[in-house]
């Protein structure tokens, strides 16, 4: 086969709405909503093999932002305290929860279950704007990533991150259009953005549109965005100081993870070699320079590939904005700080993306690479039963005290699976960002400023 020619049996795009991962997802989450009227204590025990605890209400995370909510119109001090909250937890979203136009009726405790269930429909309902898959195999690993723990979690939980999924697929599918449709999908970026601040980096779509619309679409973002922080600043500021923290051997990524454990583990094997906090701090600097470095050469080694960027040409225009909208979402929030396990759901969104470019590329190693990537993303989903085994065994490898009570007493196969992981994260982000770069150099903005004199732009659409 010629370096560049197609692949003779490359199966081609299918256009249309993914309604079969749809009535899958409606099924099963219909099939748990059943089991837990029907036997609470048989929920509780399938939610437990997902490794999670179930609370002993579903939609605990729903009902927290209700009763923040309430306790704010109540005149309560939420950033302190939040004593309608059955776990007591404090205000760490954005200001704009608060005041949310929503009657009473909605921030009841009563009306938890209900929310969960229409926050959780419109999860499964957004996930048709995820491209068909080019083959039928491919549904396989879709459907493994929407029943994985993460995915279930915080579907469990009703978490708002499933919100800002709906609002994210709405943009992917306004991207799509023209007119005002397209201004749509800025309007839903905005709106998760002021909501949960980590979807602003969709803005990134920005440079797709002309010079001209850009600079205007640019200028009422920033407007907005200075606006938002110059009303709520003191909030914000008080949000920032109260966001939880995963541990780094929890089920959260982050780019912090490693260098964070790296001290930790440190401390476990020579205890009386580090106690000090220079050296500490050394041992933190040393791994995250090392790790950026090695990210910063692969992804660059990728972004600069020929043979990925013609595959990434020949994705549709709906495998290509999925693939850059997830890539954006993971990525920002792995280096923008650490996030709890169930944020990886956005993962959905590159992986149609992810197996088509196994079916599309004209190169081997692109095609490998893409396939490894899939598994990578199914691994990282699927980690907590895992996990969960390696604690039973050998002890949770952040708290050594715990190894007196398991079976072998050593922390090391918990550290070698937590490196695994840690691996499997950094090679996802690494190719996700090779995908950026690509995609970033075929955007308007891009080739406008690289243009020669009195050349034209091409669409990037």
């Amino acid at each position: 086969m010629a370096p560049h020619e197609v692949p003779r049996f490359a199966a081609p795009a299918r256009p249309g709405p993914n309604l079969a991962l749809v009535a899958v997802g409606l099924a099963v989450f219909a099939g748990f909503v059943a089991l837990f009227l029907a036997d609470r204590a048989a929920y509780g025990r399938l939610i437990d093999l997902w490794s999670f605890r179930p609370f002993r209400s579903p939609f605990v995370d729903a009902g927290g932002i209700a009763a923040q909510i309430r306790c704010w119109r109540l005149g309560v001090d939420v950033y302190a305290a939040n004593p309608c909250d059955v776990l007591q937890r404090t205000h760490n979203y954005s200001p704009l929860w608060l005041r949310l136009p929503l009657p009473a009726s909605w921030v009841g405790a009563e009306a938890t279950p209900v929310v969960g269930v229409i926050l959780d429909t419109l999860f499964l309902l957004s996930l048709a704007v995820l491209p068909r898959p080019r083959r039928r195999a491919d549904a396989a690993p879709l459907l493994l990533a929407l029943v994985s723990p993460f995915s279930v979690f915080a579907m469990e939980r009703g978490n708002a991150d499933l919100l800002m999924f709906a609002l994210v697929a709405v943009a992917v599918a306004c991207l799509g259009g023209r007119g005002p449709i397209r201004l749509g999908a800025y309007a839903a970026i905005m709106l998760a953005g002021l909501l949960k601040f980590y979807p602003c980096v969709l803005l990134a779509f920005l440079l797709r549109e002309r010079p001209a619309l850009f600079a205007l679409l640019l200028g009422v973002c920033v407007a907005i965005l200075g606006a938002f922080v110059w009303t709520y600043h003191v909030e914000l500021v008080r949000v920032a100081a109260v966001i939880p923290t995963p541990t780094f051997a929890d089920d959260g990524f982050g780019a912090a993870q490693v260098p964070t454990g790296l001290v930790v583990i440190e401390h476990f094997f020579f205890p009386a070699a580090w106690r000090s906090d220079a050296l500490e701090a050394t041992t933190w600097l040393i791994g995250t320079v090392a790790l950026y470095a090695v990210a910063v050469a692969v992804a660059l080694r990728i972004g600069g590939d020929a043979t990925m960027a013609e595959a990434l040409r020949r994705l549709s225009p709906r495998e290509a904005t999925c693939l850059g909208a997830g890539a954006l979402v993971v990525a920002g929030c792995f280096f923008a700080g650490a996030s709890v396990g169930y944020r990886a759901v956005f993962l959905l969104f590159t992986l149609p993306g992810l197996l088509a470019l196994g079916h599309v590329a004209s190169g081997a190693g692109v095609s490998r690479v893409a396939r490894r990537a899939v598994a990578a993303a199914l691994l990282v989903m699927w980690c907590l039963p895992v996990q969960r085994i390696f604690n039973a065994n050998f002890g949770r490898i952040w708290r050594p005290d715990d190894l007196a009570t398991v079976p072998w007493g050593t922390p090391i196969p918990g550290i070698v699976l937590w490196l695994a992981r840690e691996a499997l994260w950094w090679f996802l982000v690494m190719l996700l960002l090779g995908v950026l770069i690509h995609m970033l150099r075929d955007t308007r903005i891009a080739l406008s400023l690289t243009r020669a004199p009195g050349q034209r732009v091409a669409a990037s659409d």
